[in-house]
């Protein structure tokens, strides 16, 4: 066996962060962070290469020293994977409206204060300085989206209609543009006035919904403690009656631990959805009903190998898969879609809340110091640097991360956690999310 004593070869290792092994039924996989390229390992050199990185021992190898410089030269060549364009400036298109901080649900996780209590409203004259600011920026927009937000906007439905019938006029009417109107809503309020209007204006709706009724239950009550979710029901069937454009969005928490038949119940909806999981914070409860331990994880790491079998073989039988983030990751690793920034919060899209200040991000309203500006004034642009979504190479811990260039450094909301448990908590699940990922797209590469 060849001992190989150069120094100089450390060059051509990869670190430990920039590859993956996934093991598929049938085969083992190789992922490139840098690249994104993900490839069928079939030759016994590469899995001697890659034993070298992870040991950084190559004294004692089969490999030559040319055989390792060739392999390394190969793996880490640069490929023309599409990188998702990141400018930082603000030019935004995309205006998110918390019209009310009150809501007529008393979720446990949510930050919004429930119907009862004080809570405050837009004012339509901010409503109409924020749109009015949007147009006119430099830049003009073929479209725009307003997308409203709380608490429950469905409280205030009057101030909805002034300011659609207000965006109607001075988008499409004075600048010639096209406009789209977004809801976000727990889905208990509608009456056949309201889908009336959503569905004249065109309206796409996203339904707050955790899963089937023992689940959802749990977390997303009234005040009286009673459950939504008949009522949220009633509510998704007359948008689908109405045929209104929706989507589901589901919060995962701690008893949250059967993902199969929980996915399966969305699946059955055949309604778009996405999901997330709770993460604690100072605005949230940090109770046990949302903080995931050890034993959380591995029994969702384990449910969600489970789930993603099932989609494996929805997609192999040409059903559809109605879980947007999944086709959309999947996509991500078909076509090499490198993230350079996780989302648009502070570039292309903006908050106003209901007091009229600025925010990058309607998660960070609660987060008053993070506030940017006023719609009655200039946007700080220090506080925007400081707060809107971190381009991939600013965001420290990012650098090390196998998945830095798919998750495009996560959320920055989470980051403003002082906990570091809970950023860490943050990564654990986007991680493997992405490793059952990688593990579902070797199995459609199988099959």
């Amino acid at each position: 066996m060849k001992t190989i004593r150069s120094r100089a070869l450390n060059s051509f290792l990869l670190r430990p962060q920039d590859y993956w092994v996934i093991n598929s039924e049938q085969n083992q996989y190789l992922f490139l962070s840098e690249s994104l390229k993900f490839f069928k390992i079939s030759d016994s050199s590469i899995l001697e290469y890659l034993k070298i990185c992870e040991t950084k021992n190559v004294k004692d190898t089969f490999l030559t020293e040319d055989e390792i410089r060739n392999i390394g030269s190969i793996l880490q060549q640069k490929d023309n994977a599409e990188e998702i364009e990141s400018k930082d400036e603000l030019s935004h298109s995309f205006l998110i409206l918390n019209v009310t901080n009150g809501c007529n649900l008393a979720c446990k996780y949510c930050f919004a204060n429930i119907v009862g209590k004080n809570y405050d409203t837009m004012s339509f004259e901010t409503a109409k300085a924020a749109i009015d600011n949007m147009l006119g920026q430099g830049t003009l927009f073929e479209e725009y989206t307003i997308y409203f937000f709380g608490g429950e906007p469905m409280l205030k439905l009057g101030l909805v209609k002034q300011v659609v019938e207000y965006a109607e006029t001075k988008i499409v009417v004075e600048s010639g543009k096209k406009v789209k109107f977004l809801l976000n809503t727990n889905g208990t309020l509608f009456t056949p006035n309201s889908i009336a209007f959503l569905k004249k204006y065109n309206f796409r709706v996203t339904v707050s919904i955790d899963g089937p009724l023992e689940q959802h239950d749990i977390n997303r009550v009234y005040r009286n403690g009673k459950g939504s979710f008949n009522k949220v029901m009633e509510g998704v069937q007359m948008l689908k009656d109405n045929k209104i454009p929706s989507n589901l969005r589901a919060t995962f928490n701690p008893q949250t631990l059967d993902l199969f038949e929980t996915f399966q119940f969305f699946e059955d909806l055949h309604l778009p959805y996405a999901y997330s999981f709770t993460i604690n914070n100072d605005y949230k409860s940090n109770s046990d009903d949302t903080f995931f331990k050890e034993e959380d994880y591995e029994m969702i790491e384990w449910r969600m190998k489970q789930v993603m079998d099932s989609f494996s073989e929805k997609i192999k039988n040409n059903k559809p898969v109605y879980a947007t983030g999944i086709a959309n990751k999947l996509n991500a690793i078909k076509y090499k879609m490198k993230r350079k920034h996780a989302c648009e919060a502070g570039r292309r899209s903006i908050t106003v809340d209901e007091s009229g200040k600025y925010y990058a991000c309607q998660n960070m309203i609660p987060y008053k110091h993070t506030a940017l500006g006023h719609v009655g004034y200039e946007i700080v642009e220090e506080q925007r640097q400081k707060y809107m979504s971190k381009s991939l190479n600013a965001i420290e811990q990012c650098r090390d991360c196998q998945i830095r260039n798919l998750c495009g450094g996560g959320c920055e909301v989470e980051r403003l956690n002082s906990d570091t448990a809970l950023k860490q908590q943050m990564c654990r699940f986007f991680k493997m999310e992405w490793k059952n990922i990688l593990y579902t797209y070797s199995r459609l590469q199988e099959q």
